[in-house]
């Protein structure tokens, strides 16, 4: 696993604790991972899960 690998993954996590453990919205988690755009962080998501926010939510209350 590459580094970049590795920094994928853990940004990941981070971003499905705050989607899940947190009350903020989607915007509020982007900007505080310091993205400049909520839609930057939805594209990454979405690129890594093949999903977006919400429906990896929505996923989840299915279970």
């Amino acid at each position: 696993m590459t580094a970049t690998e590795l920094l994928k993954q853990r940004l990941l996590a981070e971003i499905k604790d705050r989607l899940v453990y947190s009350n903020k919205t989607v915007s509020e988690i982007s900007f505080d991972l310091n993205y400049a755009e909520p839609g930057h962080m939805m594209r990454f998501f979405k690129m890594q899960t093949g999903m977006t926010t919400s429906a990896y939510l929505e996923s989840l209350s299915t279970m």
